[in-house]
C-alpha cells in the first residue's frame, strides 16, 4: 500500500532553508529546494529587469541568461558549502561570489540544480525511516 505521507511528505524549512548534501571528494553542499518562494520570487524580479536582454538566440543573451541565473540560483538555491576549493589544497570559503563564481561552470550548475530537484534531500524523515538508522 502507497503511504503518501513517507513517500511524498517534504519538509518546508529544508525546502526554504537548504539541506545538506554530500558529493564528490567529500564536499558538501547546502541545497534549497528548486522553486521554493524565494527563487521563484527572485527569478521574475530578475526577468523583469532584463525583460527583453534576456531573450533570443544571441551569445550576448545566452551570457546574460548564465549571469543572472547564477546570481538566483547562488542567492536561493546554492546556499553554502564545505569542501569546496578553486585550487587544489586551498579551501574556498563560501560566498555569494565564489558560489556565482562556481555556477558558471555548467557542469557544477548541472550537479546544484539536479539536487534541487531532489525531493529525496527535502523529505520528511519519519519515525520508521530513522529506525532502519
Amino acid at each position: 500500500m502507497l503511504n503518501l505521507l513517507t513517500t511524498f511528505q517534504t519538509d518546508e524549512r529544508l525546502e526554504s532553508d537548504g539541506a545538506w548534501v554530500p558529493i564528490t571528494g567529500g564536499a558538501r553542499l547546502r541545497i534549497a529546494r528548486e522553486g521554493n518562494p524565494a527563487y521563484a520570487r527572485l527569478l521574475s524580479e530578475m526577468a523583469q529587469q532584463y525583460q527583453g536582454r534576456l531573450d533570443g538566440d544571441s551569445d550576448a543573451a545566452r551570457r546574460l541568461n548564465r549571469e543572472v541565473m547564477g546570481q538566483v540560483i547562488a542567492r536561493t538555491i546554492l546556499l553554502d558549502w564545505e569542501g569546496v576549493a578553486f585550487e587544489e589544497g586551498v579551501p574556498a570559503p563560501y560566498s555569494q561570489e565564489n558560489a556565482q563564481r562556481a555556477l558558471q561552470m555548467r557542469d557544477f550548475a548541472t550537479l546544484v540544480m539536479r539536487l534541487a530537484s531532489d525531493v529525496d534531500n527535502f523529505r520528511v524523515r519519519h519515525e520508521q525511516d530513522q529506525q532502519k538508522n
